[in-house]
Formats: structure tokens, sequence, C-alpha cells
């Protein structure tokens, strides 16, 4: 009985022995979520996303509303002793501002001629990219000056010649009105100016290339043969 005792002793005494023991706390599981820290030196990414820079759109070109699409002409080039034909628009603008102003009329090659207007001067230049800047065509109009007094110093804003000749009389236009002519030149440009008497003042025209012999001279002899002044 005793020994039955003792043992019922040791037994209570195990289990309050392991009843009192620490138990090991639970492992925290990661949290997946959390930001990464950075590391020093380094920028965090931010989560809105960055524009790229738009680039400007291009500019549309505005239409010469001078040109008249409907009124079509076939004109001839002579191109080195060779007829060289070609389509002709209508164009047709004010010379100057006011009711009693000029009025230009005639046709051109608008699909080898860009045309801009600048206070009144009417300057048409190649679409070809690698055009000279020194092949153009311009016409406009000068008033209370005639073609005598304009004529000696009026080539000197379109070339700065080595050689030039002045011709008293030539014929002009659409309808060979007489007018002076002028005939400009050095290594690098070639130029050709007409002055013509229209009410109180001077309508000039003036075509400028790198060689006499280059087709754009050909082109805008031809189309100011057709060359009206109302």
């Amino acid at each position: 009985m005793k020994r039955c005792s003792i043992a019922f002793l040791l037994t209570l005494a195990f289990i309050f022995l392991c009843s009192c023991s620490p138990k090991e706390a639970p492992l925290e599981e990661a949290d997946v979520t959390a930001s990464p820290e950075a590391t020093p030196g380094e920028t965090e990414p931010t989560d809105s996303p960055v524009s790229p820079e738009l680039s400007p759109e291009p500019t549309a070109k505005v239409p010469d509303e001078n040109i008249n699409f409907g009124y079509k002409k076939e004109l001839v080039a002579i191109v080195n002793g060779t007829e060289v034909a070609f389509q002709a628009v209508k164009y047709s603008a004010p010379l100057a501002e006011g009711a009693i102003a000029p009025e230009l009329e005639f046709f051109f090659d608008a699909e080898k001629y860009d045309s801009t207007v600048t206070d009144y001067k009417y300057r048409f230049t190649p679409v070809a990219e690698d055009a000279s800047p020194l092949t153009f065509m311009e016409i406009g109009y000068v008033p209370d000056v005639s073609p005598t007094e304009l004529m000696p110093s009026f080539i000197d804003s379109y070339i700065d010649f080595m050689d030039v000749e002045f011709m008293n009389y030539s014929s002009f236009g659409k309808n060979a009105v007489s007018s002076q002519k002028i005939v400009a030149s050095n290594f690098d440009q070639y130029a050709e100016a007409f002055l013509v008497e229209a009410g109180s003042g001077t309508v000039y025209s003036v075509f400028s290339s790198t060689e006499k012999n280059d087709e754009n001279i050909a082109w805008f002899t031809a189309m100011c043969d057709t060359v009206l002044i109302k």
C-alpha cells in the first residue's frame, strides 16, 4: 500500500511539472505585402506612371486662297531649245490695298512651285527640298514710282551682280505690254526683272535661279507670259 502511494505521488509531481514548463511562441508569418526597405542611396519607385514628352504637332500649311484650281491651262516652256508642256492653274490677287489697286492674274505650275504672300508680294519657289534659295519668282507693286525712276537700283535688292544690262523696252505678259527689263548675273546667280507702269506705280516681276539655262528660268518665263494686269 505504501509503495502504491509513493508511485501515485510521483505521477502527480510529473504532471504538475509538465503543466508549469513555458510553451514556445508560434513563429510569425512574414508579411509578403510589405514594401522592401530601400537601400541607402537608392530612390524608391513611385506608383504614378511618367508621361512621355509629346512632340509638337506640325503646323499645317495654309492654302493660298488666290489659287483657283478650277481654271487650268497647258503652258509650254522652252528648255534648252526643247518644248516642255506642263499644266498650270489660275492665280488672281490684288497687288495693293484699296479698290483702285491693280490686280494680278496669271497661270503657274502649282505642282512644281509653292506660293507665299508677304505684304502683297507674291513669291513662287520650287517644292523640291534640294532647290536653291536663289531660285524663285516674285511679282509685286511699288506705288507712286515710275519704272524709269525704279530701274537704276531695283535689282540690287535681289542680286549682288557682277554684270547688269538695262533695256528700255521689252514686251511683258499676256498682252505684250511695254516694260523695262533688267538682266543681272554673277558666278552663282542669274536674274531677270520686268518693270511695268500701272496706274501711279510700277508692277514688277523678278525671276532668279543659279544659272541662265536652268529649267526654272524657262518655267518662269512661260508663266510670266500669261500675266495680265487689270
